[in-house]
């Protein structure tokens, strides 16, 4: 999911009013445009208009389908942790790091083992972290195309946004389509489909002296099976739905969350800003 928050560019904008002078900020409009302001929703709704680290929490359910039908298979609880890096012409850096945690409908507990109801077996959960990863965005902060290499596999992929206001309410909408390949198997590539809304408060995204606002999501996911669930070829695929919410601190995080990741991962809880600047772990969906 490169969180699902992997994932436009406020800066140039900020940093022009601030260019231009008093005279100019007690001009400049106060009403929100969908389009013109596109890159500055974005970047405060999604992330931060300041150089800084930021982190999105998720939880949500994940269903099989098969054909129309829709099976709840287990909960997820997921974090991501990113530092944004801005420059001056007003394209950024977007280094990020997601871990997501499968647990069970009923009990909440962690699964690190799961019975498939479609095909009975009992199957060990290998899901591990994404990243970190690096991403340059492009000034407009709304379309990147990636073709890219992260934990040892090929990852191709189309991302675009739009934005929305109503009155206080704004709104940025993206959608994503990557595919994973691995580079040492031929097998069929992992495909994930995402449809992600971010929502925020129209004020606070003018707010200048507010680089980091409060932001919630909603995300809706299409994918392939995933490869540890031994579903071979059958038909089908995984979907999800979920919410969530961007906060400025590892401390604001979930605790259900932050608890799963001091037993999975100790030396990531220790240091989250600093697991930024590791090796990516192995990528196999």
């Amino acid at each position: 999911m490169d969180l699902h928050l992997n994932r436009r560019t406020a800066l140039g904008a900020v940093g022009a009013l601030a260019a231009a002078g008093p005279a100019a900020a007690a001009t400049a409009p106060r009403v929100l445009d969908p389009v013109r302001d596109a890159a500055l929703i974005n970047i405060k709704l999604r992330y931060r208009a300041d150089n800084g680290p930021l982190f999105w929490w998720m939880k949500g359910t994940k269903l099989g389908q098969v054909n129309a039908a829709m099976r709840p298979l287990f909960d997820m609880q997921v974090g991501t942790i990113a530092r944004i890096a801005h420059k001056p012409d007003g394209t950024f850096n977007l280094t990020s790091l997601e871990v997501v945690f499968y647990t069970d409908l009923e009990t909440g507990a962690r699964l690190r083992q799961w019975k498939n109801p479609y095909t009975e077996a009992t199957v060990d959960v290998t899901h591990g972290p994404l990243g970190p990863e690096t991403i340059a965005f492009k000034a407009d902060g709304r379309k990147v195309e990636v073709p890219r290499e992260v934990g040892g596999a090929i990852i191709a992929g189309m991302f675009d946004s739009q934005a929305s206001v109503a009155g206080d309410d704004v709104w940025a909408q993206t959608q994503s389509t990557v595919s994973v390949t691995q580079k040492t198997n031929a097998g069929p590539p992992f495909q994930v489909n995402e449809w992600a809304t971010f929502h925020g408060r129209a004020a606070d995204v003018l707010d200048q002296d507010k680089p980091f606002i409060p932001a919630t999501s909603h995300l809706q996911e299409s994918t392939s099976w995933s490869k540890w669930m031994g579903m071979t070829d059958r038909p089908g695929n995984l979907t999800a739905r979920c919410i969530g919410a961007k906060v400025k601190t590892y401390a604001e995080m979930p605790e259900k969350w932050r608890t799963l990741m001091a037993e999975a991962h100790p030396d990531i809880a220790a240091d989250p800003i600093g697991a930024l600047d590791r090796p990516a772990a192995r990528l196999d969906r």
